[in-house]
């Protein structure tokens, strides 16, 4: 729900643009995306149900943009195997690619990043006791 600004979301393939007052609903399991539309600052209100893992998600990417180690203009190597390391272990694809071209490149790339040192935990974050890798219960 867009409390103050304009947000752009593809869902499904399908572009739109929501002001304030406005929501999306997305379905279990579909790949979407979303940025702020506008010039002004985009507040809005995400309500996940179930959440699962979803917490740990969003720590492990502020902490990797913190660290610049997320895509910027020019993807590099070492972003590329990140990213498809958190996308086969939080299960959240992207919103553009075909999902039967992202499981299997990404997979392939999730066994290099994991062989290659990557974690797809925050490392700041530690797993509370009884959680799952991903940060599920």
């Amino acid at each position: 729900e867009v409390l103050a600004g304009r947000m752009w979301t593809r869902v499904r393939g399908k572009e739109r643009t929501l002001s304030t007052g406005e929501r999306v609903v997305v379905p279990k399991g579909t790949p979407h995306t979303f940025k702020n539309a506008g010039k002004d600052a985009l507040h809005i209100r995400v309500t996940l149900e179930p959440a699962l893992n979803t917490e740990a998600f969003f720590e492990t990417i502020v902490e990797l943009e913190r660290s610049n180690l997320l895509p910027g203009e020019r993807l590099t190597w070492p972003q590329l195997l990140q990213m498809a390391l958190l996308i086969t272990h939080y299960d959240m694809p992207l919103s553009g690619p075909p999902l039967w071209v992202q499981r299997p490149v990404f997979g392939v790339l999730s066994v290099l990043a994991r062989r290659a040192g990557y974690r797809a935990l925050c490392p700041a974050r530690e797993p509370v006791a009884g959680e799952q890798p991903g940060g599920g219960r």
